[in-house]
């Protein structure tokens, strides 16, 4: 069975969704409710009666959602059910590449047309074991990419809060050292406060005039743009237009920021850089003699504008909320000197900032082309291809075939190596981290045959087999606890597996430190829940079943081991809810665990 074209209405067709009521459908408590831009709350009944795909028809028109079970999609939407022919995790990927909004053709609220669904002709692989190996493999890469984008962020979030730490100390006298006295003063008595004016709707629109008129979007819109300075406007008006307002222009170099509304939560911030007038939803500073623009508009930058706002129907910010507000005052030399070093530092943290951006958009085009590469059939295609080749073409001499005990006890080397020193950290711990490295970072080598035990998904005779090869390396042994359970104790040569490590798996190392990294702190029952929650939904994906939230419960609650009914079924649907949202989603890599025989036995 191979790639067939259709278009959506023959394989895929859809089906309008209802406003909620007890006349339709059917009754299943609690049942997930979508609009365009998916769940927004529960009802006690449930319009379809499996899992299904949910396409925005009204608002978010051509979103793309996914419900493993059934669920309520209401009268904003489209939705599809399962059938014999599709997995629906494909299409979903499959509609998300098609970017079903560009077919809106409305001119109020965007729109997508049942008529250009149908119409629209797609390629997929006739064979529903095809289409979840495809998705297994979109999946494998689409967590190595959030991962990468994950740690992009937290850059993001650093810079952030380095840039806050930054104005903090520059304006407390902590970032350079003191040469003179500070003086304790208030803004009020350093600089002018001064309230903005009201715009007619009849002299808005010019771009071109004598003096600039600036409003609470442009100080937001500079601020996104990274830029300090307002010196382009929407609006312009003349002189004699100034004169009529009886307005009077602030001065180039006072500082601005929204002073009414849910702007002030925004926290934005801006200077003029030639004399400007701003509406009345704005506040202006004008400095005085004693303290510098560039100084004013930092310290303003260290507030926190909402805790100034007053606790009205709308937040509004009062020119005497401004006039007190303490601040420490350098000398102008000072502040100068202060400034250029601000400055500098910030300079670093803007070149990082766009750095950081540039790569987030390189990452999200990264995902459309794997998906573009999935629907042309060539993405699992060159996978198979490359293994072909491993397999078929001899290898050198040198390339010898690794010792798999040694290969497997590299991972717990690695594990144990960063984790020893942990007081949470035992051969328990070290299990179910094993267990998940070898699944998430999907490390052939490994092969390891788990059992369904009270602690989780368990290969005994694989970590007992590890800790001997530990030991024969000198790298780590296994010694008892005073009171009980195993600890890892270095040996001479610890550490010394790292340079094996990065040689083997130089391209999934940073998974595995960042899935270590991640449990370093957890307690061992948190592991043992995502591992067992990781493994139960493996399980189902190898045996070629709907892996719904139900069905990984049931494996857990009613098929694994009794142990497992100690945690509240809560805690198992918040731990399945956080992994699909850190990527955590199992690709049917490995072998699906065993149930223990009643007359075996289980080395302690």
């Amino acid at each position: 069975m191979g790639w067939v074209k259709a278009t959506l209405l023959e394989i895929l067709p859809v089906k309008y969704g209802k406003a909620r009521s007890k006349q339709f459908g059917h009754v299943r408590e609690k049942t997930a409710t979508y609009g365009s831009n998916g769940v927004f709350g529960t009802f006690d009944r449930t319009l379809t009666t499996k899992s299904a795909i949910i396409i925005g028809r009204k608002g978010a028109a051509g979103a793309v959602h996914y419900s493993p079970e059934p669920c309520w999609p209401i009268d904003t939407a489209f939705y599809a059910e399962e059938n014999d022919r599709t997995y629906l995790p494909f299409f979903r990927y499959l509609l998300e590449s098609l970017q079903l909004g560009a077919l809106d053709r409305s001119t109020a609220i965007p729109s997508l047309s049942r008529d250009d669904y149908n119409a629209k002709t797609i390629c997929y692989p006739e064979s529903v074991a095809e289409q979840r190996r495809i998705v297994a493999e979109i999946e494998r890469q689409f967590t190595r990419l959030e991962t990468g984008m994950a740690a992009l962020r937290r850059v993001q979030a650093n810079l952030h809060r380095y840039r806050a730490a930054v104005l903090k100390a520059a304006c407390s006298g902590r970032l350079l050292p003191t040469r003179g006295g500070r003086d304790p003063t208030r803004l009020g008595e350093v600089c002018t406060v001064l309230a903005g004016y009201g715009f007619p709707k009849s002299l808005q629109g010019r771009t071109t005039g004598d003096i600039p008129f600036f409003k609470v979007g442009d100080i937001s819109e500079a601020w996104q743009h990274n830029d300090q300075t307002l010196t382009t406007a929407k609006h312009y008006i003349s002189h004699k237009e100034v004169t009529e307002l009886r307005a009077r222009p602030l001065p180039a170099g006072a500082v601005v920021f929204a002073k009414i509304g849910a702007a002030i939560a925004l926290n934005r911030r801006a200077i003029l850089g030639q004399p400007s007038l701003v509406d009345n939803n704005v506040i202006g500073l004008q400095p005085g003699n004693c303290i510098t623009s560039k100084f004013l508009f930092f310290f303003v930058c260290t507030l926190k504008l909402n805790e100034l706002a007053r606790a009205t129907t709308v937040p509004s910010i009062r020119k005497g909320d401004v006039e007190g507000i303490a601040i420490n005052l350098p000398l102008i030399a000072e502040q100068d000197r202060i400034v250029a070093e601000v400055e500098r530092r910030l300079s670093v943290v803007d070149e990082l900032s766009a750095l950081v951006t540039a790569n987030l958009k390189r990452a999200d085009r990264l995902r459309q082309s794997i998906l573009k590469q999935a629907f042309e059939g060539k993405l699992v295609a060159q996978e198979q291809a490359v293994t072909s080749a491993n397999v078929v073409m001899p290898k050198p001499a040198q390339n010898k075939p690794r010792n798999r005990h040694f290969v497997r006890a590299l991972l717990s080397a690695e594990i144990i190596h960063q984790l020893h020193a942990e007081p949470t950290f035992g051969r328990i711990k070290h299990q179910k981290i094993f267990h998940l490295c070898e699944h998430i970072a999907r490390i052939e080598e490994i092969q390891g045959q788990y059992y369904r035990e009270a602690a989780g998904p368990l290969d005994n005779r694989l970590i007992y087999t590890n800790e001997d090869e530990l030991k024969k390396q000198k790298w780590y042994q296994t010694v008892p606890r005073k009171r009980f359970g195993h600890a890892y104790e270095p040996m001479t040569k610890a550490g010394g597996h790292r340079k094996y490590l990065e040689r083997y798996w130089p391209d999934t190392l940073p998974l595995i430190e960042r899935l270590i990294k991640l449990m370093r702190s957890w307690d061992t029952d948190r592991c043992e829940i995502f591992s067992t929650a990781y493994a139960a939904w493996n399980d189902l994906i190898l045996w070629n079943k709907e892996p719904t939230e139900d069905a990984i419960l049931d494996e857990i609650l009613n098929r694994w081991h009794d142990r497992k009914k100690r945690f509240p079924p809560e805690r198992w649907h918040k731990a399945i809810a956080w992994m699909r949202k850190e990527g955590f989603v199992p690709t049917g890599f490995g072998k699906p665990t065993k149930k223990r025989s009643c007359n075996s036995t289980t080395k302690a």
